[in-house]
């Protein structure tokens, strides 16, 4: 039983700690395509 709650865990920590990645890669690439249109249209 405790095996399988800490593999349970392990498993849910992981797929957290991706989903932080993928989220903060997202917003920073957001926020540089944001930064480039902004630049682009000010000229």
């Amino acid at each position: 039983m405790k095996t399988d709650v800490q593999v349970i865990t392990t498993k849910y920590s992981t797929a957290n700690s991706t989903y932080d990645t993928i989220i903060k890669l997202l917003s920073s690439t957001i926020t540089a395509l944001f930064d480039s249109a902004k630049d682009y249209l000010r000229f």
